[in-house]
């Protein structure tokens, strides 16, 4: 019996010898072995628990695992309790002794003809004839990853096998002798009666014409040779009826290849038009994409213009498709069709590549303004929520556009020239239009760099985290501060996040990155808080949209918060707006069991998005951040000091928090407290500053550096 914690330390491990010779079991080799493929975490988060067979390297053993929880099933999970014990001789010796057949135990199977199986199927044993006098039967047990664990081997006589050989044996001597017998007695009679007669039948059967359907023989008398032309004629009598029903056949099979044949043209049909189109969306293919750019290249010298290519992709179609489930991402992709078909001019084609990737075949064309009004159309149209069975779901785009009047371009590189727009257009904000020129190929070619590069970042030691004070306007005190993630790249140097946390996201590396930087932050804040005796002290960090989306996020930051030790109070997270308006209902229970944890919660750049008072009610913020272009329009905009006026109107309503982000002026500072803004972040007050530089600003609590 073992008792594990959350982190399989050992708790108890106590042992029963049961098995005379065979060692207690190695509590180590147990917990390895169910740490394969990840199963034993597994356990408690998605799988209630586990039992089966683990095939230990002294015996195989029969294990039942499960999850540890407080009795009123709150909170994560405790631990795990295992109950083991080995397969030894004398389970087997029982098995043989209750089935009453020769029973061996194979273990191990990996040097026998047996490990070459993948999984042992329980219904179908292999069963071997290793000689005459016996047969042996194979069945086995898989462990619990579902590869072989052990195998059994039965044997037994072959008695019933012998009995059927000999009574075969002895049946055929009988009829052997018989036939003999029979053969000497219809010799003798045929020989002293029937020659004559039977020269008369074959005479008769000889001179048959095939053509003469009704023709019979005539044999007078009552013998067996009578009889036998009676068959000949009933024989006949069948050949007419048969060669009749034969011609009604061969008429039936005609008509019936006729319709096979027009079965067989349609089916070709519907598979030619399977090979060029889109199964989901109905839409030309990749195949059928590229036939028509090629085709319309080879007429643009009769045509005296032009033809442009749109390359279309989603923006963050992921995050919808993962939050939503596959179906409704294949509702989603069909309604976008459907509005960029009724977008484009009739006679464009509109085709899907796959995934959240379309294009378009503008043909005809004299000039690229012609195909900017059309991407200008598909933005305009994509603007609209889609609404997918009663759920509001938003699904921009982003455009990239390639012009040519070239007939000696082939249409592979137009293609890749409206991709390259297309992750220029998405570099620059998404749900956006770019126009292809020559210089986005090396963009593209450097984001590709970029890519590789990030991907090593963080083990390289290439990332780091910065600060930017939080600053109480009527006090100047610190009150907390905002972690920042940067990139030193060892040849291109400061690498702006701008440009870089596009591609985490696109890459999925924002994960990794996403909590890296969450616990960098909690054990800075934990360090401050202690040292400089400020246990109000709050540190931000940002929640990517790829993070919320995932089920284990709120059970990551718990995690996180117990291995540095940070008071959760002392830890505030913050999402866009934009996150909400995918899977609202699930956002909305990981938002309420992470304020359950005690941290904060903050709506960053508002304002910017989509968000309204019923959305606000609906999620458990406490604080909102004005986003800096309302902030950096103070003074010259009446319009925005309006809106920062009535945000932080409907925030007093609300009971939240307000911070200003990108405060870079006095004036600024001035505007939004006189305004009701408890918060200010910016430059006015202090730069991004490294963990030692923060630390000099609690002691001196003064700005650093006000210059930008």
């Amino acid at each position: 019996v073992l008792i594990l914690d959350p982190k399989q330390k050992i708790l108890f491990d106590g042992s029963i010898s049961r098995s005379a010779g065979l060692p207690k079991p190695s509590a180590k080799e147990i917990i390895t072995q169910l740490n394969a493929n990840g199963l034993l975490k597994k356990i408690g988060k998605g799988i209630e628990g586990e039992h089966g067979l683990l095939a230990l390297k002294t015996a195989p053993m029969m294990i039942s695992v499960r999850p540890i929880h407080k009795s009123d099933k709150t909170g994560a999970m405790r631990g795990w309790i295992l109950f083991c014990r080995y397969v030894d001789p004398s389970n087997i010796k029982r098995l043989g002794a209750m089935t009453r057949e020769r029973v061996e135990l194979i273990y191990p199977i990996k040097n026998t003809s047996l490990a070459a199986q993948t999984a042992f199927d329980k219904e179908e044993p292999k069963l071997e004839a290793i000689s005459d006098n016996e047969i042996v039967g194979y069945g086995g047990v898989n462990d619990v990853h579902g590869d072989p664990g052990l195998a059994f081997k039965v044997t037994r006589a072959r008695d019933i096998w012998h009995e059927g050989v000999s009574a075969i044996t002895g049946l055929q001597l009988q009829m052997l002798a018989i036939a003999l017998l029979f053969g000497a007695i219809v010799y003798g009679i045929l020989n002293k009666f029937a020659f004559r007669r039977i020269e008369s039948l074959v005479t008769q059967v000889n001179s048959l014409d095939k053509e003469q359907l009704s023709q019979r023989v005539n044999l007078a008398g009552k013998d067996e040779l009578t009889t036998f032309a009676s068959a000949i004629n009933g024989l006949l009598e069948r050949q007419e009826e048969a060669t009749i029903q034969l011609r009604e056949s061969e008429e039936k099979l005609r008509v019936h290849n006729d319709s096979l044949e027009k079965t067989v043209e349609e089916r070709t049909k519907q598979i030619e038009h399977q090979a060029f189109h889109d199964a989901l969306t109905n839409l030309p293919n990749r195949a059928l994409f590229h036939n028509r750019l090629d085709f319309a290249i080879a007429r643009m010298p009769r045509n005296a213009g032009g033809i442009a290519v749109i390359f279309i992709d989603l923006d963050n179609f992921k995050v919808i498709n993962d939050s939503l489930g596959h179906h409704e991402g294949d509702l989603l992709l069909k309604e976008v069709a459907k509005r960029v078909g009724d977008a484009i001019r009739p006679g464009d084609t509109l085709a899907r590549l796959g995934g959240d990737e379309f294009t378009v075949l503008i043909d005809d064309i004299k000039t690229e303004e012609e195909a900017l009004e059309v991407g200008r159309r598909i933005l305009e149209a994509l603007k609209t929520p889609f609404n997918l069975k009663g759920r509001e779901t938003f699904a921009c785009a982003s455009l990239g556009v390639a012009f040519s009047t070239d007939p000696n371009r082939d249409g592979a590189t137009i293609l890749s020239n409206a991709d390259a727009a297309m992750y220029h257009a998405k570099a620059n904000g998404k749900s956006a239009l770019s126009i292809f020129n020559d210089s986005m190929n090396q963009d593209l070619l450097k984001r590709l760099d970029l890519e590789t590069a990030l991907r090593k970042a963080l083990a390289n030691g290439e990332l780091s985290v910065q600060y930017q004070p939080l600053i109480e306007l009527k006090s100047g005190d610190l009150t907390g501060a905002e972690a920042l993630l940067r990139w030193n790249h060892p040849v291109h140097g400061s690498v702006p996040p701008v440009t870089f946390i596009p591609i985490a996201e696109e890459t999925g590396l924002i994960i990794p990155m996403g909590y890296w930087i969450l616990e960098q932050a909690c054990i800075e804040a934990k360090r401050w808080a202690e040292e400089f005796d400020k246990p109000e002290f709050v540190v931000s960090v940002n929640l990517s949209g790829h993070q919320l989306q995932r089920e284990d996020v709120v059970e990551r930051i718990q995690e996180v918060l117990e291995k540095t030790g940070l008071n959760p109070a002392q830890l505030k997270l913050e999402i866009t707006e934009s996150v909400l308006l995918v899977d609202r209902d699930g956002v909305e229970q990981k938002l309420l069991r992470m304020k359950a944890l005690g941290v904060w919660l903050a709506l960053d750049d508002f304002g910017t998005g989509y968000s309204s008072l019923a959305t606000l009610s609906s999620f458990p913020f406490d604080t909102l951040k004005i986003d800096r272009a309302f902030i950096s329009k103070l003074g010259e905009e009446e319009k925005a000091t309006e809106i920062v006026r009535a945000i932080l109107a409907l925030s007093q309503t609300m009971n939240l928090d307000v911070t200003g982000e990108g405060v870079e002026t006095e004036d600024q500072m001035s505007t939004i407290l006189g305004l009701g803004c408890q918060v200010g972040q910016g430059y006015w007050f202090d730069k991004p500053l490294p963990a030692d530089a923060m630390r000099r600003r609690f002691i001196t609590n003064l700005p650093q550096d006000n210059a930008a």
